[in-house]
């Protein structure tokens, strides 16, 4: 309206100066562009709302963050989005390929050496029952007596990690659901790894995590 009152009475409309022109952009954008965009963005970038604890203190419920596609076999320590339980979870490789891992008392082990693992938190709580954990007593080292083998949270291998599979834990080892009750994971169930996260929300109070927008996940 601005652009036609300074033109004044002289203004000359020009050929696309039409309404059906403006409506025919307007469906273009609606219909053809913006759904190309969006396959676009979504062939390179994908985001998720983390509401779980598991990945404390790397994530906090109420994290969103972007995932883009891992078009190769994942390394140690790195994270992923993988199906836990039947939905999307994130979760730090510590096993990939020929790995043999243990765990004694809060310590990974691999190969029979500690881990550093300065991201990890421990909060012990009350004691898993065994079931949680029978699985394991088929993929022991042959050497362990299974009869008399008994594993925790904390406590658990050796085992080895299979071809074609990889170990998965939880930052925060009390409050999380990974490998140590579900099993190995299969490689081709890995095929997203996290990028940065893009909003944050405390679930409790509401507040907005300014300092987290844009941190990258690692």
């Amino acid at each position: 309206m601005r652009c036609a009152r300074q033109a004044g009475p002289a203004f000359i409309p020009r050929r696309y100066n039409r309404w059906y022109v403006y409506v025919g952009v307007l469906l273009f954008a609606a219909l053809v562009f913006q759904p190309l965009q969006l396959r676009f963005f979504h062939l390179f970038l994908q985001a998720y709302s983390f509401q779980s604890g598991s990945m404390e203190p790397t994530l906090l419920p109420g994290d969103y963050i972007f995932t883009k596609p891992l078009h190769r076999m994942p390394t140690r320590g790195e994270l992923v989005l993988c199906p836990m339980h039947g939905i999307m979870s994130l979760k730090r490789v510590v096993g990939i390929p020929g790995d043999t891992l243990a765990m004694r008392n809060d310590t990974l082990l691999l190969g029979g050496d500690p881990v550093s693992e300065p991201y990890v938190r421990r909060e012990p709580g009350a004691a898993l029952p065994d079931s949680l954990f029978a699985w394991q007593r088929r993929v022991v080292l042959a050497d362990v007596d299974t009869v008399r083998y008994h594993p925790s949270q904390s406590t658990w291998g050796p085992i080895a990690v299979p071809p074609g599979a990889y170990f998965v834990l939880g930052d925060n080892r009390d409050d999380s659901w990974d490998s140590r009750h579900s099993g190995f994971l299969p490689a081709d169930s890995i095929r997203q790894r996290p990028i940065a996260i893009y909003f944050s929300r405390n679930p409790e109070t509401g507040a907005i995590r300014w300092r987290r927008i844009g941190t990258p996940v690692r």
